[in-house]
């Protein structure tokens, strides 16, 4: 199962492209604040936008749009941050240093990974 899990600086999701049930052992705990959305199954988009002058990210999959400051996208085992700049979606170093900058959109077919190796 790929899970998406998103959270921002006000409010937190955590978004799973999967089936809309979840069996119990599946749920991820998240800290307080965080919500768990499940996002129907295709393609999933990401892209930066500035709305009233701030980033935010968008994440898209089918009709479901997800607005955000900042994702962490993953398994439900481990997560990579995504956060949105001035200068577009920005992966940090998990030492705290300035990662790689990506101005525009991605998007994940069905079946894709995100940062995983097989």
């Amino acid at each position: 199962m790929c899970r998406f899990i998103v959270g921002s600086l006000i409010v937190g999701c955590a978004l799973t492209a999967a089936s809309a049930s979840c069996a119990e052992e599946e749920y991820v705990k998240l800290p307080e604040g965080v919500i768990h959305v499940v996002l129907p199954p295709g393609e999933v988009k990401i892209e930066d936008t500035i709305k009233n002058g701030k980033p935010l990210l968008r994440l898209s999959a089918s009709k479901a749009v997800i607005v955000a400051r900042r994702l962490f996208l993953g398994d439900g085992k481990g997560a990579t941050e995504v956060e949105a700049t001035n200068e577009g979606m920005h992966w940090p170093h998990p030492n705290g240093k300035k990662g790689f900058v990506l101005h525009g959109e991605m998007t994940h077919e069905p079946g894709a990974t995100i940062g995983a190796e097989h």
